[in-house]
């Protein structure tokens, strides 16, 4: 979940017709368009039209899954534990002092990433669930509030083996589209070395043809001078 161009945690990600995403701000700094993982040259966007492009949702989603959280405590410390009563997400050092006070020495603590990806709404509850309505992974506790609640879903690893496909269906796609692009740049290439042929000759033929009438005028010009002398 990392941008390749700043090595950040991928903000507001734009996916590239190579699939691959970065930054939205990130792009925007850039002059030339070549993809920074696979080094595909792009002639499109632009900098400037480069918010055109759809933000990746699924890889939004993950990538704030694995921000860093802060203890609710101290405000310094990385949190580490979730205390289930409290709600709160606890340092090292706070979780410990947590758990000898005696107003929450019966609270139960979880750890924080205690899944592979857990949300950030609900610590200690695995993402593991895809809502189709938003484009969006969530966990199930997620999708029983209202912002989910009728929302159409699907478990993540289905959802997962699905856009693999349409993925790989992509990639084929753009590889034929850019065996394409490379035939029509060539036929351009070819047609431009011919219109500079063309020109070249007819260049060459209105130099001759204003000597040949620079001649004659320069003749004209000669008898006529020799009449009035």
């Amino acid at each position: 979940m990392k941008c390749g161009i700043c090595q950040g945690a991928v903000r507001d990600p734009r996916t590239l017709s190579c699939l691959h995403s970065f930054c939205l701000g990130c792009l925007k700094t850039q002059r030339g368009f070549t993809c920074f993982k696979c080094k595909t040259p792009f002639v499109t966007p632009t900098p400037n039209d480069v918010g055109s492009l759809g933000c990746n949702s699924l890889v939004d989603s993950l990538a704030k899954a694995e921000q860093v959280v802060k203890c609710h405590t101290c405000d310094t410390e990385n949190a580490t534990m979730h205390c289930v009563e409290c709600g709160e997400n606890l340092g090292a050092s706070c979780s410990v002092v947590h758990k000898r006070s005696k107003a929450s020495s019966h609270h139960q603590q979880i750890p924080l990433h205690s899944t592979a990806a857990s949300c950030q709404k609900h610590p200690g509850t695995e993402l593991d669930t895809y809502c189709k309505k938003c484009c969006e992974v969530v966990c199930t506790k997620c999708m029983g509030e209202r912002q989910h609640s009728r929302h159409v879903s699907c478990p993540l690893g289905q959802m997962t083996g699905k856009l693999q496909d349409e993925i790989a269906g992509f990639a084929v796609g753009i590889r034929t589209r850019e065996e394409e692009a490379k035939k029509t740049v060539a036929a351009l290439d070819e047609t431009i070395n011919k219109i500079k042929e063309k020109h070249g000759v007819a260049e060459e033929g209105i130099r001759a043809y204003a000597e040949i009438l620079q001649a004659a005028l320069d003749g004209h010009v000669g008898s006529l001078r020799s009449e009035l002398s």
